[in-house]
């Protein structure tokens, strides 16, 4: 604990960039307080705003909750939980975090754990641990929305955000004891060494904190991303050591010293993801498209990750794109920003075994965003060398009340403020027949009279399970018998053609809805494709129209 004590106060009194993200004016709604010390029973308090400053420090914690570890307050109770908890009543991890940070000098803690609730009770989150004793009700979506809304403000106005990294469940604690000799440097002395003193140092080799911290359980969690993006300091408690995060660099017990953040201004990469929202970031990255590449970098972190309930998908990644919102500014639609329309419709899945957004029995998202799509995600690959076929026309918002049926089953998210929206795009619309050429194999060709498949040489894009022109978000299923294919980008050689493809949405033949993509290469590039010069002749020469797609 020493050592997290000196990385803390050191990065207090020396890193502006740690300090510069948080909002003096602004305050938690609740905190959990405690004034007595850590004795036989410590008194819990849970303080409304108006009982502590604007500026009150406070620690947040990250932690793996699981339902059946969530202490539940019924309505009878609820007044004398709140006047006072037992903490040997608290899981391990939330004891080990209250005694963390009054350690480290602290009386307030926060932090979010948001649990479905199948009946009408209060659910007191076992983020006791951190700094919300948050009594909310569950089915209140109301209240549950304003605190989800306010998120990014907690954590990145924290002083400080503590992570039960290796920790399966709240049950396991923060702390693990392990061997310090394994992770400090120690002297030793070299056999044909003329001294015989020890004065050869050995240390372990330095490791990639990234690396390490995307192996730990804790990482599996997509509620976790944003607290750990958030948060301008973090203490991941792994099972092999302590590391430290910040805004302007990281360290571990093994090097204590700080490694600075070195941002290069081409490579989105060398971005960590606790300096994503510093002011180096806003003052050392050039161009859009680095902006956009960090972007999909933590759509795709967010991803691979798990969610219990897939309802909360945009819910838990709320708090990242308000961040992303006020440093940036844009309008945000269901995951995708409407500037970088109608290139980042072309996001794909990979082919992998995801359930597009009709296959929920709740509503997650339009399909056209990533949102709809379960499993891993892989950025739109157009490049700048090309110019887009289509043009966004209108974004029509649909309040909940005029959801279609199908869609409209489950609660909205607060992404763009609206349950859904209609995307109008004007361009080449393809109307093409789906044929099974050969056990596993699909030929998408023009739609005609003849009920014959076409062979694979004709002007056709061809759908395979692993992947060929065509991409669905729901590679468990074949393609239907009619697809509509939207061409979006092309490239300026025509050695590339990229687009939606789309099938008419259930009980409104009139929309869309996206079934994946289409990519259709030129892998030579040395000299023009036939096939690729008679698809997109194929693709491209339509009469342009106006399609709606939800």
């Amino acid at each position: 604990m020493d050592l997290a004590k000196f990385w803390l106060e050191r990065c207090k009194a020396s890193h502006a960039t740690c300090e510069s993200v948080r909002d003096r004016g602004w305050r938690p709604s609740r905190l959990l307080h405690w004034s007595s010390a850590l004795e036989e029973s410590l008194v819990l308090h849970l303080a409304e705003e108006e009982d502590y400053d604007y500026d009150v420090p406070y620690l947040t914690l990250s932690h793996r909750w699981q339902e059946h570890e969530q202490v539940n307050l019924q309505t009878f109770n609820s007044h004398s939980l709140r006047e006072r908890v037992d903490f040997h009543q608290l899981k391990a991890a939330i004891q080990d975090a209250l005694k963390f940070a009054q350690y480290l000098g602290y009386n307030y803690l926060c932090t979010f754990v948001f649990v479905p609730s199948i009946s009408l009770n209060y659910i007191l989150p076992n983020v006791l641990a951190g700094v919300d004793l948050l009594c909310i009700l569950q089915n209140d979506a109301k209240d549950r929305s304003e605190h989800i809304a306010q998120m990014h403000k907690v954590y990145s106005n924290s002083n400080c955000n503590i992570a039960a990294s290796d920790a399966a469940n709240a049950s396991e604690g923060c702390f693990y004891a392990h061997d310090e000799q394994s992770v400090q440097p120690f002297l030793v002395r070299l056999d044909d060494d003329s001294s015989d003193e020890a004065r050869h140092i050995i240390r372990p080799s330095r490791t990639d904190t990234r690396a390490v911290l995307q192996k730990c359980l804790l990482s599996e969690r997509a509620w976790v991303l944003q607290e750990r993006v958030l948060a301008p300091r973090t203490v991941h408690c792994c099972r092999t050591q302590l590391y430290w995060e910040c805004r302007a660099g990281e360290a571990s017990e093994t090097w204590p010293n700080l490694v600075t953040s070195a941002a290069s201004d081409g490579d989105a990469r060398s971005f960590t993801l606790n300096s994503i929202f510093s002011d180096n970031m806003r003052s050392s990255l050039g161009g859009d498209a680095i902006h956009r590449a960090i972007w999909h970098q933590l759509v795709q972190d967010f991803c691979r990750r798990n969610l219990t309930y897939p309802e909360d998908k945009l819910r838990a990644f709320e708090g990242i794109s308000e961040a992303w919102r006020s440093m940036h500014g844009g309008e945000y639609l269901f995951g995708l920003w409407r500037d970088r329309l109608p290139g980042d419709l072309l996001w794909g899945s990979r082919g992998h075994e995801g359930l597009a957004s009709i296959a929920h029995d709740q509503f997650i998202a339009p399909s056209w965003s990533w949102a709809s799509a379960d499993g891993p995600y892989r950025p739109p690959t157009y490049s700048e060398h090309g110019h887009f076929v289509v043009t966004v026309e209108n974004i029509q918002k649909v309040p909940k009340d005029s959801l279609d049926s199908v869609l409209s089953s489950g609660e909205g998210t607060t992404s763009g403020k609206c349950e859904s929206a209609s995307l109008y795009l004007h361009g080449h619309v393809a109307q093409l027949r789906c044929f099974e050429h050969k056990k596993g194999v699909f030929v998408l060709a023009p739609c005609t009279d003849e009920d014959h498949a076409p062979s694979e040489d004709w002007d056709t894009l061809v759908y395979e399970h692993s992947g060929k022109d065509i991409l669905l978000d729901n590679s468990t299923q074949p393609p239907p018998d009619v697809v509509t294919c939207l061409p979006i980008w092309c490239s300026d050689e025509h050695d590339d053609i990229l687009g939606l493809v789309l099938t008419p949405s259930p009980g409104n033949h009139a929309q869309f809805q996206r079934l994946g993509i289409f990519e259709v290469h030129n892998p030579a590039r040395r000299s023009p494709s036939s096939r690729l010069a008679r698809v997109t002749t194929l693709l491209l020469d339509r009469t342009e129209s106006t399609i709606a797609i939800v």
